[in-house]
Parts: structure tokens; C-alpha cells; sequence
């Protein structure tokens, strides 16, 4: 994972997500949405761009909470939440997020490849006496086609993100990519991408497509004991080949809007902030 990381964003990332109050995963449950919501969406709407001069343009605005580090904690708000779709009983060891990215922008293809880090789900041993597991996703432009790109790594430490601690590279364990689609005939965007999904189901922590007649699936396994996922963070959270203007539009389950994200975790533990410096962990 040779990439490089922008302090400046980063600190911009954590201050505007400290400065928020109650739940602001979600750009429509806080009513600061800076493009409305797709009328035949009804989601968890989450907007990302870099800081551009000319922000302005297509109506995304120069609203700081582009900027916003989202933070999803896996509480008893977030497992009730999404039990009450109805489709099934949401646990730590048995869930489902479906999510989809709506468009992007990641550059022309005329222009070196681009990477956007996105999303970080992090897992964690009941004990704490194991390594904890970090499942990354990001999306990459190469030429004219958009691929989903899945680290599955060890943290240097318990509560590290690469948005709050750049420069400390974790341990990649896998590497696996789903092709998701291509850019818009005479477009720099990105749009009607397919439906994914994050899952977990035992020991397998899964990404897959989630309407799909040939489903792909990525599958990673967690080593054995009990575990169970920490938090999912959703950002731009660090880039190879950031540029002026990158903007993502992602929908997250509508669940989301009725998440609690200052309830304590799961169970009964507060959330862990980033330490410092990293803790050493047992590797195993």
C-alpha cells in the first residue's frame, strides 16, 4: 500500500467531523445536503469532494461538510436499525450494508490513473488479544474504467485511520477489485453504477454485487474467535493522485439516518479514538 497521504486534508477531515453534532453520517438527516437527494433514492445521501477552487460548479457548492470524516459506529442503534428493514435480524457475526456509488468524478481518462480512499470497516477480537482487521475500499479510475479496490489489512493499531494518522502504513494481508463500470460516452463521470453490499457472515467478511445475474464476489476471512466489527468510516480519506475537483456521490442504507452514532458500542464499550502513536498488537 505505496501511497501517498495529505495531512492537510486529513486534519480538515477529523475537525469538521468533530465540529458536527448528533448523527451526521448521513448529508440528508442533517438537512445540510449541498445537492438534493435522488427523488427515487430515499438514502443515507453522502457527497465527497477535494477542496477546488471552482467548487461551485454543478451545484455541489463549498459546503465544509464535502469534507466531513463520517463515522459509523456498530452499536445497538445500528444493529436495531437495520433489523428493522424487516429483511433479516442484523448481529455483529451476521449483517448486511447494501451501498451503491451514484457517480464520480475521478478525472479524464486523457490523465494519469486516480485513486479515491474511501472507506474503512474495521473489526476487532472480543479479547483485544489478537491484531485487529481493517477491511479498505477505494476507487480507482483506470483509463476509462472504474474499479472497486479492497485492501484487507492489519492496523498498526486499535483506532488507527489513515485520515488521523498518515504516514503509518498497515499490514496488507489481501488485494482483490471488482470492475464496476465505464465512463460516460464524451464524460469525465462516472454513474449508474451498480448496487453492492458489505457483509458479514462468520468468519468471512464479504463485498459483492448485490443485483447481478453473475454475482462477483470478494471474500476475506477473519481468524478464529469471536469478532466483531467496530466502525465504518466513509471519506476521502487519502489519495495517490488527488486532484483539485475529485468529487464522489455515494447512498448508504436509509437505516443510516436513524443511527444513534453517540450511543456507546456494542456492547457497552465507547468508541476508541485514535491513539498517538500506534499500540503494539500480537499479530495473529
Amino acid at each position: 500500500m505505496n501511497r501517498l497521504c495529505y495531512p492537510i486534508l486529513a486534519s480538515l477531515l477529523l475537525l469538521s467531523g468533530q465540529a458536527m453534532a448528533g448523527n451526521d453520517f448521513c448529508d440528508n438527516a442533517l438537512g445540510t445536503d449541498p445537492v438534493p437527494p435522488d427523488p427515487n433514492g430515499g438514502g443515507c445521501e453522502v457527497k465527497l469532494m477535494a477542496p477546488s477552487p471552482s467548487a461551485g460548479v454543478d451545484g455541489w457548492g463549498t459546503d465544509p461538510h464535502l469534507l466531513r470524516l463520517r463515522d459509523m459506529p456498530f452499536n445497538q442503534s445500528l444493529y436495531a436499525a437495520l433489523s428493522s428493514s424487516g429483511v433479516a435480524i442484523a448481529t455483529p457475526e451476521h449483517l448486511q450494508i447494501d451501498f451503491t456509488v451514484r457517480s464520480a468524478s475521478l478525472g479524464s481518462s486523457s490523465v494519469s490513473d486516480t485513486e479515491a480512499a474511501l472507506v474503512e470497516w474495521s473489526f476487532e477480537s472480543q479479547d483485544k488479544s489478537n491484531a485487529g482487521r481493517m477491511l479498505a475500499l477505494s476507487l480507482r479510475r483506470e483509463g476509462r474504467d472504474l474499479v472497486l479496490n479492497m485492501d484487507w489489512v492489519i492496523p498498526p493499531g486499535r483506532g488507527w485511520s489513515s485520515s488521523t494518522q498518515p504516514g503509518i502504513e498497515p499490514l496488507l494481508l489481501d488485494n482483490q477489485r471488482i470492475k464496476l463500470g465505464e465512463m460516460l460516452p464524451d464524460s469525465a463521470q462516472f454513474a449508474r453504477l451498480p448496487w453492492l453490499y458489505l457483509k458479514r457472515d462468520g468468519r468471512s467478511v464479504l463485498v459483492g454485487l448485490r443485483d447481478s445475474d453473475k454475482p462477483v464476489v470478494a471474500r476475506f476471512e477473519l481468524p478464529e474467535g469471536q469478532w466483531r466489527p467496530i466502525r465504518l468510516r466513509n471519506g476521502l480519506l487519502r489519495d495517490a493522485q488527488m486532484f483539485e475537483g475529485m468529487k464522489v456521490h455515494l447512498s448508504w442504507p436509509p437505516e443510516f439516518r436513524d443511527v444513534d452514532v453517540d450511543a456507546r458500542f456494542d456492547p457497552g464499550e465507547a468508541p476508541v479514538d485514535p491513539p498517538e502513536s500506534p499500540q503494539p498488537m500480537a499479530v495473529q
